[in-house]
């Protein structure tokens, strides 16, 4: 295992991970979950200390690329990145959740597009899937998905659901290469697909905290990031609003085919509002 981490494997070590996360107790006083929370406070630490130099660091990888790539090339390339990513979003999100929907439920999906635009745009304006989170769960609760269902694949679904992040990886590793002249073979691309599948899982729910995985996914592959480093952390500024909006509404349509399916199964205690009103109106009755 440590072998596979300093060599960068990235899928034997998510593999393990998922096995060991399987096998350990989850007690909190077992030693690998007091490593690991130890471990990754310390990373956390580390990593806020390199945000706040972030923006120092991706001028000057964005100036020594200018200097070195001539402007229309940087333009063209950035152009085709976008078109494929954004065609690629519209796709799924317009079309691919409503053929789910209407497989699961056999319901018009076409009245629930207006409905979950609040969550969308709010995701789209805070690229952050944890900030959408209180629009969402107001919104399916509007919708009538039952508080169970929300409280359980929403929040779940803004940790692990990231449809988005997953189409972003991929397309960014398969674009590297293209800019080189690459070619992948059926395997490489397979692998790009699994890795930027378990990546997006793992990833935070934080604006522009997958360039890290796509770099891991590069080297996988064999794909060299030499020069196009400053070329992803731009898009990624442009398209990590886009992702979000996308993983946010998978969550939105999962909410939506969970409380069909459930229907008869989940029944939804009062609210506390409700029990209080009902409770006063007997109170009242009696008094009378």
């Amino acid at each position: 295992v440590v072998g596979a981490m300093a060599n960068d494997a990235l899928l034997a070590s998510v593999v393990t991970g998922i096995a060991i996360g399987f096998l350990v107790p989850t007690s909190e006083t077992t030693v690998i979950i007091r490593f690991v929370t130890e471990v990754e406070t310390i990373v956390t630490r580390v990593i806020m200390f390199v945000v706040k130099l972030t923006p120092f660091g991706v001028f000057s990888l964005l100036f020594s690329s200018l200097v070195v790539l001539d402007l229309g090339d940087i333009v063209k390339l950035l152009f085709v990145h976008l078109v494929v990513q954004c065609a690629a979003t519209t796709l799924v999100g317009l079309v691919i959740y409503p053929i789910y929907y209407v497989a699961f439920t056999r319901k018009n999906p076409f009245p629930v597009f207006p409905k979950i635009l609040p969550p969308l745009f709010t995701a789209f304006g805070s690229g952050s899937s944890v900030a959408t989170l209180p629009v969402a769960m107001a919104s399916a609760k509007k919708m009538g998905v039952p508080d169970s269902i929300i409280q359980f694949s929403l929040p779940l679904g803004a940790t692990i659901n990231m449809d988005g992040s997953a189409i972003y990886f991929s397309a960014a590793v398969i674009w590297v290469g293209y800019c080189q002249s690459m070619t992948f073979n059926f395997a490489q691309i397979i692998s790009i697909a699994v890795l930027s599948t378990l990546g997006a899982i793992g990833a935070s729910p934080l604006p522009n905290a997958g360039i890290a995985f796509i770099l891991l996914i590069t080297d996988q592959v064999h794909v060299s990031t030499n020069g196009f480093l400053p070329l992803l952390l731009a898009s990624d500024m442009l398209l990590n609003n886009v992702m979000t909006a996308l993983n946010e509404t998978a969550d939105m349509w999962c909410a939506l085919i969970m409380a069909h399916i459930f229907r008869n199964e989940i029944k939804d205690e009062p609210d506390v509002e409700d029990q209080a009103g009902r409770m006063n109106s007997q109170i009242i009755s009696r008094d009378i």
